[in-house]
Order: structure tokens, then C-alpha cells, then sequence
């Protein structure tokens, strides 16, 4: 439908403007006399010599006079006479209404050439019908003004006449060039029982009054007659302030009249107001309306007989209204049961929207939306199943669901089906129909029938490039549901905004993550690199004094006894010793060597450094606790460095060992099912790990330990060796409270791991 200012609509209105020149005119002689009514220094002899001046219209005068109730007509012979007695304003509206009566009835020749009656008729509006409400108006507006003379002492009742019978002449004129168009208006505007003018705006882009205000202007009719035809029908408040307002009120009133009584046929499918609401609006005496309206019918066949028309009696003018009154309340009976059972639906909507919208109080997801959809329209139409189609966030696959007729999610899946959302709507529009490829893909993801999908309507909830949802449905959508499709679109528009919202914190989240990870990294290679600086000088300068000082101990233990001299002995080589450890640990802590990969066969290095470390211990009469090595599935042979992995997994187990408390120690070797990742982990039953502790264990020189049993360095030296065989190490609270954790987990163990680590690195880089 064309907006108010759409440039196309304006050019419309100016083409039918334009064709308003064509129409045929009445006589020269008769639009003489139009222009004369408003023209109070007029002579009778004017007058008269102007209908002298055509033999027709001086006939036409000298018949009508004859017919007139005064009595006068056979003694009246002259044109002079007839002015005279009759007066030359009843004159002047008696030779207008039939020249009047005879323009409103003509066609154009073009309308009639090959036409038959029943073609004619079947496209234009009812001249005749029209004709009669015009001249009901007349005869109303002029009775208003003779019964309220005291506000109208300045109006002569025979101009109220040719204003009221000239105030419809815009309906004339647009059945002349557009009989189609307006016969339409008239239909539409009778079915829905409204204004006429509002409906040929609607289907026209003009209404009857502009263009009859145009015509007007063309005949040169008088300023009182062009702004009654435009003006008129409208409330006074929206009238402009005009030297002609009364006049506008008078014939607005009378077509108020004519309407309510049925006179005629206007077109009009308002309701007519009732004399009391005329009254007021107008300020005239509603028992003085009423009187008018009582008489109008005689007045109306009265004066059809005067005019020399078919002079149809009251009584059956009475009972054709009354036919038309009938037809009328058929029609207003059918708009009520229409407009009840739209409210019927407006509240069936209603109701299921307001239970639509207290299942989404929380924040639903997009398939959630479209679960609530599917019961809501459940609600309001037999129940049906229907098919969701959801795409969220860029992804390739759509999400598919189907939901059978009692609201339940009977099946869901996700297929690609060569849907493209942003294709979902074209020009601002949303599809009607899905391409017949995409259906079958449809149909088969969900194991339906082909037939059974082609059948669905698709409804368009929301689409975009980076997303989309559709409902199929066999629901018989119409305006009423209005509200509750666009209730449906913004519920789904802001579930999956909300989802693509969501996500995009969580990437954010997740980089913001990576790149605290990448700093702590970053700044942990630049200590490791001053720590490697630092622990290479003390190497240096430090191993060669502990290397004399170990040696020296030595030969003097050997040159004792047994005694409190050989023991301090001891404790020195033991102190160098110790000494020598930590500036080793720190220096493959800051600078650890290049691994060597190569095949290793873990269920065999394990149960050796197990052996290796019970030896040890024993060695020096430290007690020993059982270990338990547990293996779950075939272990393929492993891509390690094996001496440094077996350095990294016996450091685990000698803190598993030395543990407060613990008893029994595990040592579990598996494989991921979901990601083939390698894990190695070592349990201890102990006391446990506080969390002071737990957050400090594998920062060098730290430890929980009484001082002198071991460098601080041993979980360092772990993760650093993890790090280099790109894993990753933890260190766990065990279950209860009771005993720990340490895990190993490597991505990279197998051969082929190792080709697309290198593959992925190489593209990176």
C-alpha cells in the first residue's frame, strides 16, 4: 500500500486530478446561473434574459411552472412572469436540479459503446439511488435553514438547496474515470462499515471531496459551493474558520438526515449519527430535526414531481428505505458476528500469549522459544504438528525439531539443508515457501515423509547472516493473529541475540583467559631466563669451591674414627652435596636440555623407576611404601624423552611417599577415550594438601617440608619437563579431604600427534 509520501501515489493523484478537465459540463447556461446564487447584486432581468437566451431551458421553466403547487402555472407564459411569481432564487434551483439530475444520470459515450444495461450496472455505482439521496440532502438543508431562520437570516433556503444537492458531485465525477475503483470503495466501505472518503484514500489515494472541489473549481461554481462539497461530513472542530462554516454544517446535518432515514443510496457505510448527536455537534433543535426527518420522503417525492421527474409516492419512496434499512442491519448483523468472532480470537490470542509469556520469565534458550511457539500456537488452532528449524551463531548445521501434536519434542537432530537465513527474507518480505531441495533435506534428517513436509507453511521468525528460525506449520495465520506473530518473532530475536550474546562473553571470556595465561607464561619465561643467567654464574663460581670442600671432607672422614669429628665430617660432604643439587635443580629449572623423542615402552620404565625408588630408600633406611602400579588398556609404546619422563614420574612419587600420613601409593597409566590424550597420575593416601599449600607446591624452593629433607626443586623440575613434552601438570586435592593428585596429561605421545602438531605450527606460523 502506497505511503503519504510515496511519489508514485502523488503522481496518481495528479493523473486523476488532471482527468477531472475531461468530464462533461453542464449547460453554459446553467453554470451562468450557479455563479449568479452568490451574487446578491444580480438583476431579475439578468436572469431573465439569460434563460430567454436558451429555448430549451425556457420551456423547461414554463413546464415546471405549470406543475408547481402555487396555482400559477397556467397563467404563467413568460419567462419574466415566472421570475416574478415564483421568485429568482426558486427559480434559479429549479432549472439547476434538473439540469443537475440530468449530468448525474449521463454517462460518457466511450462507457456505453458495446455495454450492455447489466455490464453497466454491474461496475458502477447506483446513479439513480445517488440522484435521490442528493436531492433528499437539498430538501433537508433548505427545511433546516427555513426552520432555524433566526441563525440563518443572512441565507437564502434555495442556496441551502443547490449546496445540498450539488455536496456529492466528487462520487459522480470518480465513477466517471475510475467506475471500477469506486464501485469497490463503495463495496469495501459497505462490508466494513465505514466512511467512504477513508476507503477511496485507501484504494484510490483521493476521496470524493477533493476531487469534487477540483470539478467545482473547473465549472467556476461559487466559493460557497466548492468548500460544501469539500468540507462537508466533517466534525466542526476540524473545519477551517471560513465565511462559510454554517452552510458546511447545514448540509453536513442534512446528509446526516437523509443517511439515517435511508433516502437514496450515499455510499456511505458509517453509521449515520442520531438526531440528538446531530444536534449538538451543529447546534441546531433536535424536535425541529425531527420533523425534517419525519417529512423528508413527501418533501423528496413532492419535489421529484415539481422537477418533472418520476415522481415516486411517499409511501413507496417509505418502503423502499425501509428495504434499504433492512439490508443495512443484514449488514451490520454480519459485521457484529465477524467482529465477535474476531474478539473470540483476539482473546484466544490473548490467553495464549500471556501463557507463552510466563513460560519465558527465565532466560530461554533458542530451541526453548521454539518449544513455547509450538504450544502457544497449539493453543490457538487444532493441534498439529509442526517442524523448527533453528540456526544460531554462523553455524553450518541447522538445529531441526519435531514437535508432534500434543506439544512434545518428539525428535531432534542437526543436518545441513542448504538453507541460507539471510535468504529468508527478499525486499523486506518474508518467504512464502522454501526451495523443494531444502524440504526433502528436511523430510529425510527427520524421517518424514516428503509429502509431509511439502504441506507445512514455513513462518519466518527471525533472520540474518548469522542466523535464523523457521516454524512449519499447517495453522491458518490472519490478521487477528497479528499480535501474536510479532510476540513470537521478538521472543526468538532476542533468545538468539541473547545465545549469540552469550557466546561471544564466552569467547571474550575464554581470549581474556588465554591472554592472562600468555602473560603469566610470558612473564615466567623472562624469570626463567634471569633465573637461568643467575643459576649459570652461581654454577660457575659455586661448583668448583663445593667440589674443593667436598673433597677435602671426604679425606678427612677417611683420616678419622669413628666420632662426633667424623660425623661433622660427614654432614659437610652431605651440605656440598645438597648445595651442588639446588644449583643443578635451578639450572634445568631456568634452563632445562632439549628432549629426545623416541619410542619408549612405559608398562617397562615404569615398574623400573618404581624399583629404582624403593632401592634408594632403602638405601639409606628411609621406609618404603607399597606402590601400586595400574594400567587400563593396551598401552601403545609412547614418543617421549624417556630418562627425563622417568625423572618427572619418580620426583611424583617420592613426594607420594613422603606424604604425612600416607599409607599406599598409586601410580595410573590410561588413555583418554574422547581425545587419545595420554594421563599419568600418582595418588597418595595422606593428609591431604592445604589450599595455602596447594597454590605455592610448584614454585622452586618451596616446601612444606621440615628443613633439610629435600631442594624445594623437585615439582619445578616436573613441570618444567611436562611443559617440554607440550603437556600439561596438576597437582589435586584427593576425594575427602584425604591424600593428592598429580597429574600428567601430554595431547602429543603418538607419531601421528607429533605430524600435526607440526603441520598446525608450520600453517600458524
Amino acid at each position: 500500500m502506497p505511503t503519504v509520501n510515496d511519489p508514485t501515489r502523488a503522481k496518481r493523484i495528479e493523473l486523476i486530478l488532471r482527468e477531472v478537465d475531461t468530464i462533461p459540463t453542464p449547460s453554459p447556461i446553467a453554470l451562468k446561473l450557479l455563479s449568479l446564487a452568490s451574487d446578491d447584486g444580480a438583476e431579475v432581468s439578468e436572469v431573465v434574459s439569460l434563460i430567454e437566451s436558451d429555448p430549451g431551458m425556457t420551456a423547461r421553466l414554463l413546464g415546471l411552472c405549470r406543475r408547481s403547487v402555487t396555482g400559477l402555472g397556467s397563467s404563467v407564459t413568460t419567462v419574466n412572469r415566472a421570475v416574478v411569481m415564483l421568485g429568482m432564487d426558486a427559480v434559479r434551483a429549479m432549472l439547476l436540479s434538473v439540469d443537475i439530475h440530468e449530468f448525474m444520470l449521463a454517462r460518457r459515450d466511450e462507457e456505453l459503446d458495446g455495454a450492455t444495461d447489466d455490464a453497466q450496472d454491474e461496475v458502477h455505482i447506483d446513479r439513480m439511488g445517488l440522484w435521490r439521496h442528493a436531492l433528499a440532502v437539498a430538501c433537508a438543508s433548505e427545511r433546516i435553514v427555513q426552520t432555524h431562520a433566526e441563525r440563518f437570516s443572512d441565507v437564502k433556503p434555495d442556496e441551502a438547496f443547490v449546496c445540498g444537492l450539488l455536496h456529492d458531485i466528487g462520487k459522480i465525477a470518480l465513477d466517471l474515470m475510475l467506475p471500477r475503483s469506486s464501485w469497490k470503495a463503495v463495496q469495501l466501505a459497505q462490508r466494513r462499515g465505514e466512511s467512504l472518503a477513508s476507503i477511496e484514500k485507501l484504494l484510490i489515494g483521493i476521496d470524493h471531496t477533493l476531487v469534487g472541489k477540483r470539478l467545482a473549481e473547473r465549472w467556476n461554481l461559487p466559493e460557497l459551493i466548492r468548500d460544501v462539497i469539500w468540507l462537508h461530513g466533517r466534525l466542526p472542530r476540524a473545519i477551517p474558520d471560513l465565511p462559510h462554516k454554517r452552510m458546511i454544517g447545514v448540509v453536513s446535518a442534512a446528509d446526516e438526515i437523509a443517511r439515517m432515514m435511508h433516502v437514496g443510496v450515499s455510499g456511505n457505510g458509517a453509521m449515520p449519527m442520531s438526531l440528538a448527536r446531530i444536534a449538538l455537534t451543529w447546534g441546531f433543535e433536535a424536535e425541529k430535526l425531527e420533523q425534517i426527518a419525519v417529512s423528508l420522503h413527501t418533501r423528496v417525492s413532492v419535489r421529484s414531481g415539481q422537477l418533472g421527474m418520476d415522481q415516486t409516492p411517499p409511501t413507496e419512496l417509505l418502503v423502499q428505505s425501509l428495504g434499504v434499512a433492512n439490508r443495512t442491519l443484514v449488514q451490520l448483523n454480519d459485521r457484529h458476528r465477524k467482529r465477535t468472532q474476531r474478539q473470540l480470537q483476539l482473546e484466544t490470542t490473548l490467553k495464549s500469549l500471556q501463557g507463552f509469556s510466563a513460560a519465558l520469565m527465565e532466560s530461554p534458550t533458542p530451541m526453548d522459544v521454539m518449544h513455547r511457539i509450538a504450544e502457544s500456537g497449539r493453543a490457538m488452532f487444532d493441534g498439529e504438528r509442526v517442524v523448527g528449524l533453528l540456526r544460531v551463531d554462523d553455524a553450518t548445521a541447522w538445529s531441526l525439531a519435531l514437535i508432534d501434536e500434543d506439544g512434545r519434542i518428539r525428535r531432534t537432530t542437526h543436518a545441513a539443508i542448504g538453507l541460507d537465513s539471510a535468504a529468508l527474507h527478499t525486499d523486506g518480505r518474508a518467504v512464502e515457501e522454501l526451495p523443494g531441495d531444502v524440504l526433502r533435506r528436511i523430510a529425510d534428517a527427520l524421517s518424514l515423509e516428503d509429502s509431509d513436509v511439502k504441506k507445512l507453511s514455513p513462518m519466518v521468525l527471525h533472520s540474518n547472516e548469522h542466523s535464523g528460525a523457521v516454524m512449519l506449520h499447517a495453522w491458518r495465520l490472519d490478521r487477528e493473529r497479528g499480535a501474536a506473530i510479532a510476540a513470537w518473532r521478538a521472543a526468538m530475536s532476542a533468545a538468539l541475540e541473547r545465545e549469540r550474546a552469550d557466546r561471544l562473553f564466552e569467547d571474550v571470556t575464554e581470549m581474556n583467559r588465554e591472554i592472562v595465561a600468555a602473560q603469566a607464561r610470558a612473564s615466567e619465561i623472562e624469570s626463567y631466563a634471569r633465573l637461568g643467567e643467575l643459576s649459570a654464574g652461581a654454577a660457575h663460581e659455586m661448583n668448583n669451591p663445593l667440589a674443593v670442600i667436598s673433597a677435602r671432607a671426604q679425606l678427612l672422614r677417611e683420616s678419622m674414627q669413628p666420632g662426633p669429628h667424623r660425623d661433622a665430617a660427614d654432614t659437610i660432604v652431605s651440605s656440598a652435596k645438597r648445595l651442588s643439587d639446588l644449583v643443578a635443580g635451578l639450572h634445568f629449572v631456568a634452563s632445562p636440555p632439549a628432549i629426545k623423542r623416541k619410542a619408549v615402552d612405559l608398562t617397562d620404565l615404569l615398574p623400573r623407576m618404581i624399583r629404582k625408588v624403593r632401592q634408594a630408600r632403602s638405601e639409606v633406611g628411609l621406609e618404603t611404601i607399597p606402590v601400586r602400579l595400574m594400567v587400563r588398556g593396551p598401552l601403545p609404546p609412547a614418543y617421549l624423552d624417556g630418562a627425563l619422563f622417568s625423572v618427572a614420574v619418580e620426583e611424583l612419587v617420592l613426594n607420594a611417599m613422603e606424604a604425612p600420613e600416607s599409607h599406599h601409593v598409586e601410580l595410573h597409566v590410561q588413555t583418554d577415550e574422547e581425545d587419545d590424550r595420554l594421563m599419568v597420575s600418582v595418588q597418595d593416601d595422606g593428609r591431604g594438601i592445604p589450599p595455602e599449600v596447594l597454590a605455592h607446591a610448584v614454585d622452586p624452593f618451596f616446601s612444606s617440608k621440615d628443613a633439610g629433607r629435600r631442594t624445594g626443586m623437585g615439582l619445578a623440575k616436573v613441570r618444567r619437563i611436562v611443559e617440554l613434552h607440550g603437556g600439561r601438570f596438576q597437582l589435586l586435592p584427593g576425594a575427602d579431604g584425604r591424600g593428592a593428585e598429580a597429574r600428567i596429561t601430554l595431547d602429543a605421545w603418538r607419531p601421528e600427534h607429533l605430524k600435526q602438531s607440526t603441520t598446525t605450527a608450520s600453517a600458524a606460523a
